[in-house]
């Protein structure tokens, strides 16, 4: 059976991970840059215009954020020197695997907590988590 959501069109997805550490605005501009890096090339070439219209935030919040989203390791920007011109940027992965952790922590012996909350900011180790 096909995937649903490939019948949308264009969609962006939103790292739930991303928007519990970095808050939503940066994570909405995640999603955007990363659905244009699944073109073939890989990479982004959007303009900050682009972006900012596409996650529905200001020029200068999609600047922001996409700057942090660099800092931070999430995104790469292969052109930072270049002015007045759309900055190539790549997704590095670090979303992805900050995902699987997020899923991996949100069960417990594989029991699904998505309605429950579990507070991981204590000191538990993984084994006093899991209950081992």
């Amino acid at each position: 059976m096909e995937d649903p959501l490939l019948q949308l069109g264009n969609w962006s997805p939103l790292v739930d991970a991303l928007v519990e550490k970095l808050g939503l605005g940066p994570a909405v501009v995640f999603g955007v840059v990363h659905r244009h890096c699944r073109m073939k090339t890989g990479k982004c070439f959007a303009s900050i215009e682009t972006i900012a219209r596409l996650a529905g935030v200001s020029y200068r919040s999609a600047a922001r954020h996409i700057n942090r989203l660099c800092q931070e390791g999430y995104l790469y920007d292969q052109t930072p020197t270049m002015r007045h011109r759309p900055h190539i940027l790549t997704d590095t992965g670090k979303a992805e695997c900050m995902s699987e952790e997020y899923r991996w922590r949100r069960s417990v012996n594989g029991t699904d907590l998505s309605d429950n909350e579990i507070d991981l900011s204590d000191n538990q180790t993984d084994k006093e988590t899991m209950g081992i």
